[in-house]
């Protein structure tokens, strides 16, 4: 019906040509959202939800968004653990733990490889985009709204170092979320005998070349695979205009 309202609008002013351009823009992204609905990723989410999980590591967590409206609802009888660095976004993810009755703990450190403090480059407008890597020029083209930062110090630790420290203590039953921009690589190595202990973890690939020495996917994998997990597949992925994946979540499970 809408392309047939271009059409006709187009016989009313000549401009024929235009609206056929508009017409096709249009029907692409109507079958982009039909395609994406229909590939939303509910069997990964349902393959998961399988598992009786109890405790989850949110590594990543920025504002607690992730953690209140997709891990809770999924898993609502698992104590979720959330990182955040940042001293911007932590006053909202200590809301968000408040308004959970105990369920989500907020921490306000980042994780990664060793105990250190690093500078975190705080993209001003786009907070979930924010790294202690620098940004490449490719992250600020694809996305102009991350060129705007202000550096902040900030605490990082390593996971295998606080996991014994954690309250509610973490259950044999564990899932992982880890989304740090870049960062992955070394929560994974500051952490291994923590994450051997998990059923499964979720982690944010970048493809595209986003942040300065990030890790590639066959970096992750092959942390991982030694760690005793298979990948599992793709719970979801971003693209650009033109359909190039930028990142993606990937999900392994113990093998």
């Amino acid at each position: 019906m809408f392309i047939d309202q271009l059409k006709s609008l187009a016989r009313n002013t000549g401009s024929m040509t235009l609206i056929r351009q508009l017409a096709k823009k249009a029907a692409g992204l109507i079958d982009y959202a039909l395609l994406h609905q229909s590939r939303a990723p509910e069997n990964v989410w349902v393959g998961l939800m399988n598992y009786p999980f109890r405790t989850i590591l949110d590594i990543g967590a920025c504002h607690g968004g992730y953690a209140e409206e997709i891990l809770r609802p999924r898993f609502p009888g698992a104590t979720i653990h959330s990182f955040e660095p940042s001293p911007t976004v932590f006053a909202k993810l200590k809301q968000v733990a408040a308004r959970s009755d105990g369920w989500i703990v907020a921490h306000n450190y980042g994780l990664g490889e060793q105990a250190e403090t690093l500078t975190l480059h705080s993209t001003i407008d786009l907070l979930p985009a924010s790294s202690v890597l620098a940004s490449t020029e490719t992250n600020t083209l694809t996305f102009p709204v991350t060129k705007r930062t202000e550096d902040i110090e900030v605490q990082i630790r390593a996971l295998d170092e606080v996991a014994a420290l954690l309250s509610p203590a973490i259950d044999v039953d564990l899932l992982i979320k880890i989304d740090v921009q870049g960062f992955e690589d070394r929560v994974v190595r500051g952490g291994r005998q923590t994450i051997k202990r998990a059923r499964a973890a979720i982690i944010e690939i970048q493809v595209a070349d986003l942040y300065v020495s990030q890790p590639s996917f066959r970096d992750i994998f092959l942390e991982m695979d030694h760690l005793g997990f298979a990948f599992a597949g793709v719970l979801d992925q971003y693209t650009d205009m033109c359909g190039r994946v930028l990142y993606f979540d990937a999900v392994f499970l113990k093998d």
